[in-house]
Order: C-alpha cells, then structure tokens, then sequence
C-alpha cells in the first residue's frame, strides 16, 4: 500500500495521517500519478454526483411544488443545486431551444411591416409642395417666406442620404438623429425578420432576469407577515421562474418534435403550480393562497406589460 503525502500537493499545508482530505483547502489527498482504476473511479464519482443534485433539484423542483424554496429556508441546500445557477442552466436551455425552433419560421409578411417613405418619396411630396406655392403669381410675405423654407429643406433633405452613407455610427445625438436611427433599423428588420425576433429573445432573457427581485418584492409584499426576510422571497421567485421556464422548455421541445401547440395548458399548469407553491412555502389555507395567486399575477402581469415594451424598444435597437 502506498503511502500518502505528508502535505497536500494542491496547496502544500500539511496533512495529519489519518486525513483523507487536506484540511485548508479539501482537496483529496492522492499521490500525483493516480493509476488508471483510480482516476476512472473519481471521475464516475464526481460526475454521477452531480447529476443526483440535477435530477435531485429538478424533480422536487417540477414535482413538489415550493418544497425546494422550503428546503433553501430551513438551511438544507448542500444537496441541491443553488437557486440562481440553476435558474441560469434552464433559462439557458430555454432560450436556446427557442431560438432553434424559431430559426428561419418568419418572413417579410409573417411581422407587422414598418413602411417607411423612401427619401426619394419624402423629396418629391416636399417639391411638390414648394412647386405649387412658387407658381402663385402674387406672393404675399409669408408666402415667401415659406417657399424659402422649403428650399432650405429640400436642400436638407437630399444631402440626408450622402450623410447616412458617409456615417456608420449606431449612436446618434439629438432627436433627428435618433429618427434617422431608427428607420435605417426598422428598414434592416423588415428586410430581415429572423433578426428581430433573435434580438427579442436575447432582449427577453435579460429583461426576465432583471424581473426576478421584482416578482420577488410582489412575493414579500403579499406573505411579509408569513417571513419578513425579502432574500427567502426571492429564492421563491427564481425557484418558480426556473419552473416556468422548464415546462415551457418541454412545451417548446413539443411543439418543436411533435407540432404540438398548445400553450394556454401550460399557463393553466402555471398558475396551479403557484397556487401549490404559495401555500407549500407560507403554510396558509387553500382559499387565502388561491386568492393571493389571483392578485400575484394579477400585479405581475402588469409588470410583464411593461416588460414586453421594453424588450420590443430593446430589440430594435439592437437588431
């Protein structure tokens, strides 16, 4: 039997010789050439290992309603994945199926179509304006004065194409600039819709991300009596936005295999699993957790509408 090292090889802190593990930094303690059996054994250990906390986290996520919130609360987390990683590895997932399954789905005509005037078309109804009031035999002051203005602005108005083809700057100052910005972006949309849709998804996940403490505080403001610590809210926030996510993961993957389209079951299974939820984690009646269910997402829908315009702003701008 070899012997094992007095200090550990990872950190170089000695090591009783009793101890399987150094006690500063855990690393096990192994001789530096590991044979064959060995490497494989630890290899199948570690990985296995992390699958049970996969499969540990996600079936008493998917399956028991609000246990894994009640789990993190009474402190047993060692065996599960922790809320935030795991809310990441889904959303992932999530996001990146959706893509797939959307890839290539949308032309021209499937989006609502931006119809810009061309330049050309914005030049010719300007002259054709300053046309008729320059063919009006007796000018009266102001009528000059605006067969002026309109001469500056046809002027304007056709050195604007050289400017934007001479500029390729995505960002622009003052409100003119801005307008100018937008139309060359809503033109690239309607020329190319897979872009749009690609930027709303990625707009989408940032912007879900950022709603976790929100939907966390609806959370804190309803059951603040039943736990007035907001950190115990938002694990129960993430935890149910990971559910969300993974059923319409599997929704998605259905649709996608399948040509299964059925959502509005998977906001039924939603809206029941918070209901559970609510009344696993803050140990309230059936009738006060249904209730407070009805005004959750009541209040959280408000929130996704304003959401949903930001991403739609969002993803113009960065399509």
């Amino acid at each position: 039997m070899k012997t094992l090292p007095e200090s550990c090889l990872n950190c170089g802190n000695s090591i009783p010789p009793d101890f399987l593990y150094c006690p500063n930094c855990g690393q096990r303690n192994r001789q530096a050439k590991l044979p064959v059996k060995i490497f494989l054994g630890d290899f199948l250990r570690d990985y296995f290992a992390l699958d049970s906390k996969i499969f540990r986290s996600l079936g008493r996520l998917i399956f028991r309603p609000g246990s894994l919130t009640k789990e993190f609360n009474l402190g047993r987390r060692k065996k599960y994945i922790p809320p935030l990683r795991m809310y990441i590895f889904i959303s992932f997932i999530y996001f990146f199926v959706l893509a797939l399954s959307q890839k290539g789905n949308y032309a021209s005509d499937d989006l609502v179509t931006f119809n810009m005037p061309s330049d050309s078309a914005r030049i010719a109804s300007v002259q054709q304006i300053f046309d008729s009031l320059s063919a009006i035999p007796d000018q009266s002051p102001k009528e000059k004065m605006l067969i002026a203005s309109l001469e500056e602005k046809i002027a304007e108005m056709q050195s604007e194409p050289e400017k934007r083809n001479r500029s390729n700057v995505n960002l622009y100052e003052g409100a003119d600039e801005i307008e100018d910005y937008l139309e060359h972006q809503l033109v690239r949309i309607n020329s190319d819709p897979d872009r749009f849709v690609q930027s709303s998804f990625r707009a989408t996940s940032i912007v879900m991300f950022v709603m976790l403490p929100f939907f966390g505080f609806i959370l804190y403001l309803f059951n603040y009596r039943r736990s007035k610590y907001y950190v115990e809210h938002l694990v129960h926030s993430v935890h149910l936005h990971t559910f969300f996510f993974t059923v319409f993961l599997f929704g998605t993957l259905a649709n996608l295999l399948l040509d299964w389209n059925s959502y509005g079951w998977l906001f039924a299974i939603g809206f029941i699993y918070l209901f559970l939820s609510l009344r696993m984690v803050y140990s309230q009646s059936y009738i006060k957790s249904f209730i407070k269910s009805l005004l959750i997402v009541f209040a959280y829908s408000i929130l996704l509408t304003i959401a949903a315009v930001i991403v739609i702003i969002a993803a113009v701008f960065i399509a």
